[in-house]
């Protein structure tokens, strides 16, 4: 099977550029949505938005999970399995389709109904993705892509319970589920991360004449995000605080030492690099904060919530939607533009603040809530204005897909 990034596509079909290839549509839709869900919650917070659209924290917490990052896992999923098992794409009607089963969860979940078809639609995106890759995984026998099914699996079913609860089919508090999701999306991050940043390493090396050499074990990533796993597991079922916190200081370690394997001096400046270095320390400092708290030292769960989702899933996803927005429509050699990397640095201070701001007082904290949601904002609308046209347009080289 191949591990590298491969610019190689396919015929477009006829429904134009935009379906040609899955990060095209979901990347465009992960952006335009992380920019509109955040604007929504902000008006709803300030009490602008109209009575008719159910916008309240769990609401905050499903989108950003199960719309915005479901989005980013759906285009990297449609893009990077192809490219890593040379099977075909998923493309035109169908990857339309698809796109629009998306477009309806989200509508779903503005109207708050809790009737059970509505429930239904919202929570279908996810397992659909997931027969998809697993389609591809059991046809070419892919055994090195099954853990990553495996997490696309878990996440459907917390998808599907958090609609259980939202609708009172089961007794089950939907915000109950938002920090074993996230540290679900964390592991599919841990992975992901695992086989793109030694090819852009190398890359990184190459560009500037570096001898150093990358020597990364070929498990690290794997044992990360199955520690990422257990922890989620020992947070949702509420396992003894002690076995907790020493299963959080093991994702600690095994977070740790990847990034760590991955350190390339100064090469890791390069705006495609240094946020992967970030998001696990991010996760790292989540998951020692989880592990902290566990053992008695109180931690804000927003701190903790941030930390992964906006530090460790949302910086690594901004990346992959760079590094393969540009690869896959001809961008080579790699050269991430100067407002792309802007924006990786407004996500990146974001977090930074977001996260901070559990621990400040009073005004301090809304004051830096707010400034974190505008750069939240303002890294993913510099991601439309620089790569939204690309995704829009046939590839700079001549080459389908």
């Amino acid at each position: 099977m191949n591990n590298s990034i491969s610019v190689e596509s396919v015929a477009p079909p006829r429904a134009g550029m935009l379906l040609a290839y899955g990060f095209r549509p979901f990347f465009l839709a992960t952006a335009g949505w992380a920019v509109a869900a955040i604007a929504l919650w902000v008006a709803a917070l300030t009490g602008v938005l109209p009575d008719s659209l159910a916008v309240d924290l769990a609401w905050h917490q499903h989108e950003m999970l199960f719309g915005a990052f479901a989005a980013a896992v759906a285009g990297f999923v449609l893009t990077a399995f192809p490219e890593w098992t040379k099977t075909g794409p998923l493309t035109g009607q169908p990857l339309g389709w698809l796109v629009g089963l998306w477009v309806a969860g989200r509508i779903a979940m503005l109207s708050g109904s809790t009737r059970l078809d509505v429930a239904l639609i919202a929570a279908a995106f996810l397992p659909v993705v997931t027969a998809v890759a697993a389609a591809v995984v059991i046809r070419v026998r892919a055994t090195r892509l099954v853990l990553f099914v495996a997490l696309l699996g878990l996440l459907s079913v917390l998808s599907m319970l958090w609609q259980a609860g939202r609708i009172e089919l089961l007794p089950i508090e939907p915000t109950s589920l938002a920090l074993p999701s996230l540290l679900v999306y964390a592991a599919l991050v841990t992975l992901a991360s695992g086989r793109i940043v030694p090819i852009v390493s190398q890359l990184a090396l190459r560009e500037d004449s570096a001898t150093r050499l990358l020597r990364i074990e070929p498990a690290s990533s794997e044992v990360a995000a199955v520690a990422l796993l257990a922890l989620a597991g020992v947070v949702a079922f509420e396992v003894r605080a002690e076995i907790a916190g020493w299963v959080a200081f093991a994702a600690v370690a095994a977070q740790i030492h990847r990034v760590c394997e991955w350190w390339i001096g100064r090469s890791a400046r390069h705006a495609y690099i240094w946020p992967f270095h970030l998001s696990g320390v991010m996760i790292a400092t989540a998951a020692g904060a989880i592990g902290l708290d566990n053992f008695g030292v109180p931690m804000p769960a927003s701190g903790v919530a941030h930390a992964l989702g906006l530090g460790g899933a949302g910086l690594a996803t901004l990346a992959v939607m760079t590094i393969a927005g540009l690869l896959h429509t001809g961008h080579t050699p790699l050269r991430v533009p100067f407002a792309g990397g802007i924006a990786l640095a407004l996500l990146a201070c974001s977090a930074v603040v977001r996260v901070a701001a559990a621990w400040l007082p009073g005004n301090f904290a809304g004051s830096a809530v707010d400034a974190a949601a505008l750069l939240w904002v303002g890294a993913f609308l510099l991601y439309l204005g620089v790569l939204g046209p690309r995704l829009l347009r046939p590839r700079i080289d001549g080459k389908p897909g």
